[in-house]
């Protein structure tokens, strides 16, 4: 994780993004959290989601990439950023780590 945090640490910002339901988004990260916060995504109530996806969107990839982990972004969320890296354990240890969701 640590070529992670290097290379964020060169970025202006970045975005971390969770999405799953209200109540498995506030089991896992805080009773306070709320649908409308910057970087939760909360999918209404009954979804047929399993658990919670972590994103982060950032304006460059790696260079030498992480894998082929980090994709263009093509989502309508957050278009302002060009890479999307979706991968819960890598970015939940973001947020273990210190940083937040939303805009960073």
């Amino acid at each position: 994780m640590s070529r992670l945090t290097d290379f964020l640490d060169t970025q202006s910002d970045f975005f971390i993004e969770v999405e799953g339901t209200l109540d498995k988004i506030r089991r896992k990260l805080g009773d306070d959290l709320d649908r409308d916060d910057d970087g939760v995504c909360a999918l209404a109530d009954g979804s047929n989601k399993w658990g919670l996806e972590y994103r982060l969107y950032t304006h460059e990839r790696p260079d030498p990439p992480l894998g082929n982990q980090f994709h263009s972004n093509t989502e309508i969320r957050h278009s302002d950023y060009e890479y999307r890296l979706s991968d819960n354990d890598l970015v939940s240890d973001l947020l273990d780590s210190g940083y937040y969701l939303g805009r960073n």
